[in-house]
């Protein structure tokens, strides 16, 4: 498996959702579940996280895209800017799949 997919992703939400480690306004907007916000901080903030936590906060980044993509507030931004975000979520998406088995 290459680690660099996740390192990117990584980088890339890590700059979106975080500045200078405290969460911006986009990382509000994301709806992280109270139950959760501390897997995903942890995935994109820390240095030496290992690879299963990144993914795993990655993922819960990607679920929160696609959930709020699909039921949120879309006229109030009519899915502006979100081509990178999918484009990161997918690539961490196609890493994890093979993961379960899936070919």
């Amino acid at each position: 498996m290459d680690l660099a997919v996740l390192r990117q992703a990584k980088i890339y939400f890590s700059d979106r959702y975080f500045n200078e480690g405290h969460p911006t306004n986009a990382y509000h907007q994301l709806r992280v579940h109270d139950d959760f916000q501390q897997r995903v901080k942890a995935a994109l903030l820390e240095k030496d996280a290992d690879a299963c936590a990144v993914l795993l906060g990655l993922l819960l980044v990607a679920n929160r895209l696609r959930n709020n993509f699909l039921h949120g507030e879309k006229a109030a931004y009519a899915f502006a800017n979100q081509l990178k975000n999918f484009r990161h979520a997918n690539t961490v998406l196609m890493y994890a799949t093979p993961l379960w088995g899936e070919q």
